[in-house]
């Protein structure tokens, strides 16, 4: 599997191979999920069309990763840079691979000067399938003691 690291100064994705076998035909799509969905409320289907359409350009980005070897990383060249203003770090990220799909749940924070993250990685198929999770110790946790995913 694939997970993406995220540098704050210059917003380049990177795209580290958990594992040491090769994945081939990789896509990334990750979405920015501070971004609110639109309402169909009052606007007509074409209208709602628009509205969504508009919304995609906001909240998504797809990145052709291609083929990459295990053990390695891949970082995006300057012009592959996150659309997202940097205040927004919460990215759910869907992989897809010739050898299947799997999703990842970014966040990060900045608590205290520095950056703290949570990541976990699940099956697309079997999204209670936990295949990793990396949570920062600084990393905020809700009432519950756990992240809020």
């Amino acid at each position: 599997m694939i997970t993406m690291g995220y540098s704050l100064t210059d917003r380049r994705p990177s795209f580290i191979v958990q594992g040491t076998y090769p994945l081939y035909d990789v896509t990334a799509r990750i979405v920015d999920i501070s971004v609110p969905p639109p309402t169909n409320q009052g606007v007509t289907p074409e209208g709602y069309a628009q509205r969504f359409a508009d919304y995609l350009r906001q909240a998504e980005v797809i990145y052709p990763v291609g083929n990459i070897g295990g053990g390695t990383t891949l970082d995006l060249s300057p012009n592959g840079a996150l659309p997202f203003p940097m205040s927004h770090q919460k990215f759910n990220i869907f992989f897809s691979a010739r050898n299947g799909f799997w999703q990842e749940l970014y966040r990060s924070v900045e608590v205290g000067g520095s950056t703290a993250r949570a990541i976990r990685v699940t099956r697309s198929s079997q999204p209670h399938d936990v295949m990793l999770e990396k949570v920062d110790k600084n990393f905020p946790l809700g009432p519950d003691g756990k992240v809020q995913w």
